[in-house]
This record gives structure tokens, sequence and C-alpha cells, in this order.
């Protein structure tokens, strides 16, 4: 998610849980900024310790004593940048070397500005010291429940430090949100009964098989980027134990070098076309793109890369679910299949005269070029994003 799109809902967010005029466990409010850093890191800890699976929100600039009235930071001459908090956390020892990702933004509300230290959502939970820092101590683990942080002179309970090693193991989800984590440890999983067929060492239960789809035949635009345009399908089946937990396509091209998972079917209505335009896409932590991103790493030579490039050249790859919304607005109202485009590295597909399953190649090569629309479309996109005003805070 860009800064801007990120800042708008975050705004909205603070907004709410200002109007609470309370503090939960995932938000906590400050009058001003820390004077003290070992405040500020304990602060941190706790809000990076939550059993919960939401980001932590330290706001700073809503004072909680005068009725939760917004008194803003403009004039705090403690204010921290995101870089200053990063200082902060990569010169203490925390556990196994990991740190939380921390960073803060800063929103309007009520003609102030009110900065937000985000503690982003971890499954590397529980994060403690090794060695003292100030009246923190080690091998310590401070979190917090509903408004209140552990006590500085004790550990959180047993039963909350039991939580949070199981969402470090992915203990607490479900068969199908435990597979998207274990995914992204590419390195984790072994072959089982062939190139495409997987189980994950650390939990063999859970496995990843292809079978050959002999029965599809069928063409989509993105092929004909590839020397050789002929694909070949499969069905990815991904199990816990032997039950069948998600399923999917996936397709080998340009004669067997690159394989991956089918990319999700997107589409919009053009206001200029007056028509449904319609292309595929990876968004970032769909279970897609962590297929596409395990079998792409899976499969790493030379070959195998020039047919994912060429196959990238018409398939963008949004940073999230909410950017993919974002920019399917803004095509609705900018895509023109005239318009010039804002790139010349277009790779030229190889179209054959005719199809063997008796499709009109025209259907492609219209498909094909919108796809190239679309890939300078989300460029120009992100370079309208980049060249907004950065805000204070970033």
């Amino acid at each position: 998610m860009h800064s801007d799109e990120r800042l708008q809902n975050l705004d909205a967010l603070i907004c709410e849980k200002a109007l609470l005029k309370q503090e939960g466990t995932a938000w906590d409010f400050k009058r001003q900024w820390h004077t003290d850093k070992a405040e500020l890191l304990f602060d941190i800890i706790c809000m990076s310790n939550l059993v919960e699976h939401e980001d932590g929100l330290i706001i700073i600039g809503i004072d909680e004593e005068q009725d939760y009235s917004v008194c803003g930071v403009e004039d705090d001459p403690n204010r921290r940048r995101t870089q200053d908090i990063v200082c902060l956390l990569r010169d203490k020892k925390f556990a196994f070397g990991i740190r939380p990702i921390v960073y803060v933004e800063t929103v309007a509300l009520e003609g102030h500005q009110v900065d937000v230290i985000v503690v982003k959502d971890s499954v590397n939970t529980p994060f403690y010291l090794t060695e003292n820092y100030q009246w923190i101590r080690p091998h310590h683990i401070y979190t917090r429940i509903m408004d209140t942080n552990t006590d500085r002179n004790q550990s959180a309970d047993p039963n909350i430090t039991e939580a949070l090693w199981k969402k470090r193991f992915g203990l607490d989800q479900t068969a199908l949100q435990r597979a998207m984590i274990y995914l992204k440890d590419i390195d984790g999983w072994d072959s089982l009964d062939g190139e495409e067929s997987h189980f994950y060492r650390s939990a063999p239960e859970f496995t990843l098989r292809c079978e050959h789809d002999e029965t599809r035949n069928g063409y989509e635009y993105y092929v004909f980027g590839q020397i050789d345009s002929h694909p070949n399908w499969y069905q990815i089946f991904l199990y816990y134990h032997q039950t069948m937990i998600y399923h999917t396509i996936g397709i080998s091209l340009d004669g067997g070098r690159y394989f991956t998972a089918v990319p999700d079917f997107d589409s919009f209505h053009s206001c200029a076309e007056n028509e449904k335009i319609w292309f595929y896409s990876y968004a970032e932590g769909t279970l897609e793109y962590l297929l596409y991103d395990f079998y792409s790493h899976r499969s790493e030579n030379g070959d195998s890369r020039m047919a994912q490039r060429n196959f990238l050249n018409c398939i963008p790859i949004f940073s999230s679910e909410d950017e993919k919304r974002s920019f399917l607005a803004y095509a609705m109202n900018n895509f023109r299949r005239d318009r010039t485009f804002i790139t010349n590295n277009h790779f030229t597909p190889h179209f054959p005269d005719s199809l063997s399953n008796g499709t009109d190649i025209n259907y492609f090569k219209r498909a094909y070029h919108d796809a190239l629309v679309i890939i300078d479309l989300y460029q120009e996109f992100i370079i309208g994003k980049e060249n907004l005003p950065q805000y204070v805070g970033e």
C-alpha cells in the first residue's frame, strides 16, 4: 500500500478511535511524545506482543485526561521520525536479533497534527530483550491486555506467553492461514514426487501437489508473450494431512521453462471505451501471489527468468488488495486504447495465424494490447502517487 492510501485509511482509523474516548488493546493515547527512551521502547515492545493479529497504534497528540481532546504535536520538541525509532530499536539486544517493524505517520485531526507510531503485526512474537536497557528487564515478555501494559517489574502471564509462542508458529490460526505463513518460507519446502509437488519440512502434513490437466486446452493472452506460446495446464492442490484446503490452476509456459499459479482475473468498466475491460494480476499477500512467488523462486535459472520477465510484461503485481482497488477506480476513468504508452520496452508477442481450438486470435491480440495499456497505466498510477507531497513523519 502506498503512502497516501495508507494515510487515508489511518486517518479514518484514528478518527474512529478518538471518538471512542477510550483506549484498547491495540491503541494507546499519549498527550505528548516520550521524554524517556526507555518508556518509548517499553510501549513499543508491549504493542509488538499483541496476541491479536492487528497493528498496534501509539497515538500521540490526544489528551486522555482532558476528555480525549486533540492537542496536537506541532510544537512538541521531542517529536521523532521513523528513522529515529528504527535507530532506537537497532541498538537494543532483541532475542534472535528480530525487532518489531515500526514506522511513524502523521494525520490531520481537528486542525492539529497527530503522530501515530504504527507497530506492525508480526508472527515473530514474543519480542523481548536479552540484556537490560535501563529498567527494562531481559527475558521479560511485556504485552498489552485491554487498555493496560504489563507491569514493568513483571512478565506476561503464562497463558499470554503461550499464546504469543503459538502465534509465532502459526498454531493459533486455521490450516489455510498456517499454509500461507509456511509458503513464505520458500527454502523450507522439499520436493515430493515431482518438480512441482512439495511438502513443508517443519510441518510435513502440509503438501503442495500438482497434477497435469489433460482436459484443458485453452489459451490466455499472456501465453503469447512467450517464445513457445503453447501452454500446459495443471491443477494445484494444497493439502493439510488428507484434507484439500485450497485449489487453483497452474500453468507451464514457454515449453515448460516457467511454471506458476495462474493470476487473478480482474475487470473494470472503462468510461472512455464504454465497455468492460478485463485483465490478470497478482496482489501481494494473496494465496495466488504466494504461490507465484513460491514457484518462481523454486525454479530460478536463465531460461525461467526470461520466461517470467515476458510473463510479467503484461501481468501487474499490486502491493496489496487495497492498492488494486484504488487502481481499478483510477483505470475506470483513465483507460483508453489509443493512449500513448509511457514506456517503450514492451516485448513483442508471438501471435500465430490461427489456434488449434478454433478461438479467434484477434480476441487475444486485443486482450494483450489492453494488458499493455493497463501495465503503463499502473506505472503512471504509481508515479502519480510518488509525486504527491510527503507528510510529516515520513
